[in-house]
């Protein structure tokens, strides 16, 4: 099964989780396992992607390259321990585990919580669904929109966790790291939202942090391969701007990471839009000429406390003061539009460019 180490544990992640004790042991498997009997095709023994009946503190991980592409994982039946599954899976299914923290990697398909209890699960999926729990915790990273029911006591934030492997993860499993739905919780059992709560994951930070991969390459805030979003919740500051960008996605995470200042993510969305949309949502010429040709931009809404210092140059005859800005050694063909605005335009372009049901 892999190799055997020694950790601090977790302790009080929740008001409802109880205090741990000192893990047993951590389990940790990095390479695929298969039987030796002669086939076409390589047989696995089903026992090596399944965390059953694992209690008593222990630690059990599954690492990159331990699971064969399309194969389903489940976890089953554990109590006050932590499983991780730090590689792709095809779908994953946890089932009546008690006071555990869970991590889930890139999953290409759905991804199934029941009758689970006072757990912390961090979680990327196409498909997140989950009946019959209560007090859970969940970061999550959900590309279509999260289902519950008959369930209460849930948080939910954003994804945030980060490891080098991370990134071709999310490749291999299909998912795009700028359409996370994890803010838009359908409850089958009521539509206010009694059952489910959004909250930041910064107040969990601790928690996530202390069950890191073994090769986590920090363990600052600032390290991310998902952007965590707001979504719903308060934004920390007055001012606010967007971003519409006209790079590839990996350019944009890129300029990102390098403006200075104190920056937040609220939201982000890919647009795509025909030419007849583009004289609707741009209407400074220079916009429209860049957006025309393209097809389509990430819109992006930040909150600051001071703007970040970059290169600008004015765009004449813009009333909201757009700017378009090169940053240096970033983009000088692809540029990004830059939206300094007032409280009152910023709800106009949040309709404009993240629909109605923007915060």
């Amino acid at each position: 099964m892999g190799c055997v180490l020694s950790l601090p544990f977790l302790s009080s992640l929740l008001r409802q989780t109880p205090k741990y004790s000192s893990p047993s042991k951590i389990v940790t498997t990095s390479n695929p396992i298969a039987s030796n009997a002669p086939s076409a095709r390589p047989r696995f023994d089903p026992k090596e992607f399944t965390f059953s009946k694992i209690t008593g503190g222990q630690v059990h991980m599954k690492l990159p390259g331990s699971i064969p592409s399309g194969m389903p994982f489940s976890i089953e039946d554990c109590e006050n321990s932590s499983l991780c599954i730090f590689d792709c899976t095809a779908q994953v299914t946890v089932d009546a585990c008690i006071s555990c923290f869970i991590f889930i990697g890139p999953c290409e398909g759905s991804i199934f919580i029941r009758e689970c209890k006072d757990c912390v699960i961090v979680a990327a999926g196409q498909q997140f669904r989950m009946r019959d729990c209560d007090g859970v915790f969940v970061s999550l990273y959900a590309a279509t929109q999260p289902i519950i029911e008959t369930s209460r006591d849930i948080q939910v934030s954003c994804f945030w966790y980060f490891y080098e492997e991370l990134a071709s993860q999310f490749d291999r499993a299909g998912l795009s790291v700028l359409a996370n739905e994890w803010f838009n919780i359908y409850d089958f059992n009521d539509a206010k939202g009694v059952n489910w709560t959004a909250v930041s994951v910064y107040n969990h930070a601790d928690a996530i942090k202390t069950f890191t991969h073994p090769l986590w390459a920090g363990s600052k805030l600032d390290k991310w391969h998902v952007p965590c979003t707001l979504g719903p919740l308060p934004r920390s500051s007055e001012e606010s701007f967007i971003i519409l960008s006209f790079l590839s996605v990996r350019e944009l995470l890129e300029l990102i990471h390098k403006i200075p200042g104190s920056l937040q993510f609220a939201q982000i969305r890919k647009l795509e839009y025909n030419p007849k949309e583009a004289e609707r949502l741009f209407l400074t010429p220079e916009i429209h000429r860049i957006a025309k040709a393209q097809g389509r931009c990430i819109s992006v809404e930040q909150t600051a406390q001071s703007l970040p210092s970059v290169t600008a140059i004015e765009i004449n005859g813009s009333g909201a003061c757009d700017w378009l800005l090169r940053e240096s050694g970033i983009s000088q063909s692809n540029p990004l539009v830059f939206f300094r605005i007032t409280e009152e335009a910023v709800r106009g372009d949040r309709v404009l460019f993240f629909g109605d049901g923007a915060q």
